[in-house]
């Protein structure tokens, strides 16, 4: 915006194409006729670049605006599972041949896609349910752990040792070794999603880990909900396609049914069974002659997930 208001138009161009700010873009190239050769090479330019970020509906828009390509369009359209506007572009430029190139086979990629989503999503149900019930097991069997109360017996303890630790050359003004930094710099991203990950997970067989997996549930009750929401707009156009796109539909419909049902089963049974026998109970110290009130758990518990409405359902009577 700075170089569009300094009248610089070749630099606000390049600022607009690396946000992806296509329409300022495109604005800014016709206002200066930039040629109608060098429009559609930016089209495709700035088009790729939209699909490689999944902003199906934007490169679509592009493809044919600007690219002036309607089979790029409808691909983007039907990547992105907007359908509709890729039947509506094939009827409006008389391309039916698009339909069967490409919007068929794309929409059993859609539904190949979801099938493979929910068998991830089922998987980690089934995962994170195990291991919950070695954590419940472990919080009954051994409650101080579970809970990471302190063992009091340890305070007296002299750790102390006769080993001699030689004198270190260095202050706290020292400055570390540049190789260190450099293999600290080397760490890439994906490494620190890791990292990440593992200090969210909290400590292994703790009431962190318990914790760590219900939060888990709620972001998976979000993203079912988020795929039952797209599979219900799929299933509103495949309906109108060839035998084997209604059965795949049929199949799909029935799939995730069936794991939402097995997703609300879990749900309840561990929120609304929340306060066991062992979170009432308090934790006594070893060689303690008091008993220490243990804190309870529900305070790092998250609120209980709530599946939506079936709206996306595709009912019945609508099925062959």
């Amino acid at each position: 915006m700075a170089f569009d208001l300094a009248c610089s138009y070749p630099k606000a161009m390049q600022a607009y194409e690396k946000a992806h700010a296509w329409r300022p873009l495109f604005n800014l190239a016709l206002e200066h006729d930039l040629g109608e050769e060098k429009i559609k090479e930016l089209g495709y330019k700035v088009a790729e670049n939209l699909c490689t970020r999944k902003r199906w509906v934007d490169a679509a828009i592009v493809y044919r605006d600007y690219a002036e390509d309607v089979s790029e369009a409808v691909r983007a359209y039907t990547n992105g599972n907007e359908l509709s506007d890729a039947l509506r572009l094939v009827t409006k430029t008389k391309k039916r041949e698009l339909v069967r190139d490409i919007i068929y086979p794309g929409a059993l990629d859609l539904v190949s896609q979801m099938f493979e989503d929910l068998e991830e999503m089922e998987a980690q149900l089934q995962k994170q349910a195990s291991r919950l019930k070695e954590l419940r097991q472990n919080k009954l069997e051994n409650p101080n752990a579970f809970f990471g109360v302190e063992d009091l017996s340890l305070h007296n303890v002299d750790v102390t040792t006769d080993v001699s630790t030689p004198i270190s050359t260095f202050t706290r003004y020292t400055v570390a070794p540049t190789s260190t930094s450099r293999s600290v710099s080397k760490r890439t991203s994906r490494s620190k999603r890791k990292l990440d990950m593992k200090n969210a997970a909290g400590r292994r067989g703790t009431v962190e880990e318990e914790s760590y997996i219900l939060a888990s549930w709620v972001k998976l009750v979000s993203r079912l909900s988020g795929l039952q929401n797209e599979a219900g707009k799929l299933f509103r156009s495949i309906r109108f396609f060839e035998e084997e796109h209604i059965l795949e539909g049929k199949k799909l419909q029935v799939f995730l049914l069936e794991f939402e049902e097995s997703l609300k089963t879990v749900i309840d049974e561990v929120w609304d069974n929340a306060i066991t026998d062992c979170d009432k109970q308090t934790v006594e110290p070893p060689d303690a002659s008091t008993t220490v009130p243990r804190e309870q758990d529900t305070t790092s518990r998250p609120a209980k997930p709530t599946l939506g409405p079936r709206t996306w359902v595709l009912q019945d009577q609508f099925w062959p």
